[in-house]
């Protein structure tokens, strides 16, 4: 693979789907080179549009094409593509973790937090998915829950600038709630 030059990696990708039509994984890698090259969403999508048709009972080709969709902020073909990942596979962690940064996405922190907690509940040392939890926490206002869910991703070694910051203002802040 000829890493830096995204011409001779795209080449190299094509060869890939050539010789193993049926691996999902370099649809998605290949979609990315696209990506990094700023293309739009139709033709970086159509990787992962016809792996799903070729491969429909796929749990991973839905949920890579779900993750694309909610990377473009088209949240409701994320989550759809995301459901069906997950009636395909129910014990993918990071399925529900993508479908709950969708529901964040679209503003609905309930359902959000019900997916990171399932996401958790398969994966318990799933950091991502505790400070995203936190952030919806911190979203509608219940501070306290949210800084324990970034005290846990920092005590199982998280250690995301991001996260320092959350930890460090609301540390810093007076919590009246409970």
């Amino acid at each position: 693979m000829h890493l830096g030059n995204n011409k001779l990696a795209k080449q190299d990708f094509a060869a890939s789907l050539r010789s193993e039509p049926e691996r999902d994984h370099a649809y998605f890698n290949r979609g990315g080179k696209h990506l990094r090259k700023g293309a739009q969403l139709p033709p970086f999508i159509d990787y992962h549009n016809y792996l799903v048709r070729q491969k429909p009972k796929s749990a991973q080709a839905h949920l890579n094409r779900g993750r694309l969709y909610g990377q473009y902020d088209r949240h409701d073909k994320a989550i759809s593509d995301i459901n069906r990942a997950i009636e395909l596979d129910p014990k993918r962690p990071l399925a529900f973790y993508d479908r709950g940064n969708s529901y964040a996405g679209k503003g609905q922190h309930d359902k959000a937090i019900e997916d990171y907690n399932e996401a958790i509940r398969l994966l318990p040392e799933y950091t991502h998915a505790d400070v995203s939890r936190g952030f919806c926490y911190e979203t509608l206002g219940k501070m306290a829950i949210a800084l324990t869910n970034y005290k846990k991703a920092y005590s199982l070694g998280m250690r995301d600038s991001v996260l320092r910051a959350k930890l460090k203002n609301l540390a810093s802040c007076q919590i009246d709630e409970l």
